[in-house]
């Protein structure tokens, strides 16, 4: 069930709405590197959580999806660090770069649960053929509701909310979570976005052997994700198509 849901919220980023939050302009520019360095491997230390889960929310905000924000130094996180240095031709260090902490000048966040998002909490399956029979895919718990709104592993928001216990989480509760711009899932609509052929440059490619989906446009790399590309009895492939539709 979070897969699909984790499917149709990458669905939104490639084609957002108007409803789609916006993230905030950078403070000021990336520094740039001296030219632009050949793709090697870079070995990053293992930053403390706080500067590791600021790391992760600068990324997130900026469509290089760390995988989910729990401070610590997983492999989703470090590639997508990468990458966006690389795109950005900053500097491949092992240090941390101040420009990026700099961007996310608090970490945490207070999150006050509204009564209706116990609207999207309900009966779950794990199996297709019994989540066929339910009304809808909801979430598990307030918990799941929360954790998928802020992009953090669930034992992540216990640890920084401790000792309030997250398993009988209420509509009134306030949470800290990570200062990342939220999922509204109650602003989704349904329906599709229209062609915009502004985007006609921009390529989704698929890349099974690092597990990262990448929109390119005009050659240049713009955003990232982690995926699941799927079994070795049906896997994805590497997949390269034009998008014409885009966030704002």
């Amino acid at each position: 069930m979070r897969l699909l849901r984790a499917f149709f919220c990458l669905s939104l980023v490639v084609s957002a709405s108007a409803a789609t939050p916006k993230i905030l302009p950078l403070m000021s520019a990336p520094p740039k590197a001296e030219r632009a360095e050949k793709k090697s491997v870079v070995a990053l230390p293992n930053y403390d959580e706080e500067t590791a889960t600021r790391l992760q929310i600068f990324l997130d905000n900026n469509y290089f999806g760390p995988g989910k924000i729990d401070g610590q130094m997983g492999e989703f996180f470090r590639k997508a660090l990468l990458a966006y240095k690389r795109s950005h031709l900053m500097p491949l260090r092992g240090t941390v770069d101040q420009w990026l902490l700099d961007q996310v000048p608090e970490t945490f966040t207070n999150y006050t649960i509204p009564p209706e998002a116990e609207n999207f909490v309900g009966p779950t399956a794990s199996k297709p053929s019994e989540q066929a029979k339910l009304k809808g895919l909801k979430y598990g718990s307030l918990l799941e509701f929360v954790a998928e709104r802020f992009h953090s592993a669930e034992d992540y928001l216990r640890k920084i909310n401790r000792p309030m216990n997250l398993d009988e989480l209420k509509p009134g509760d306030t949470v800290r979570v990570p200062n990342v711009v939220p999922f509204k899932i109650e602003d989704l609509q349904p329906g599709f976005a229209e062609p915009n052929p502004a985007f006609a440059n921009r390529i989704v490619y698929v890349d099974t052997k690092e597990r990262f989906l990448l929109i390119y446009e005009n050659n240049q790399l713009v955003a990232e994700f982690p995926i699941t590309p799927g079994s070795t009895k049906l896997p994805a492939g590497r997949i390269i198509r034009s998008v014409f539709c885009g966030w704002p």
